[in-house]
């Protein structure tokens, strides 16, 4: 396992009207997350599904340590979008979208 395509989802994923995702090689949210945490954690490949394997161990935010997930939703749990590692001393980890870098 490890870089891969992405996908498009109807909103994300597109350059100019394509679908760029699919055939740009790298890392998304999820799947770095995923890969980071494989083989000693299997989790899900797309961040709602990760936060619905994850969401039974909820971690306050002054608890937070270095490899906790990190998610992000428009309205509720329903609408997961985006998935990060928290690095400690309030910075984040995270692949923001295809074709940009690991930041």
């Amino acid at each position: 396992m490890g870089p891969s395509t992405g996908f498009c989802d109807g909103t994300n994923g597109y350059l100019n009207g394509r679908c760029s995702a699919s055939t740009t090689p790298g890392f998304d949210s999820s799947s770095l997350v995923q890969y980071a945490y494989w083989p000693g954690t299997q989790l899900p490949r797309v961040a709602a599904a990760q936060y619905g394997a994850t969401s039974d161990q909820p971690v306050s935010r002054n608890e937070l340590k270095p490899g906790d997930l990190l998610f992000w939703s428009h309205v509720s749990s329903n609408s997961i979008y985006h998935v990060a590692f928290y690095a400690g001393d309030g910075n984040v980890l995270h692949a923001p979208r295809t074709g940009k870098n690991v930041e």
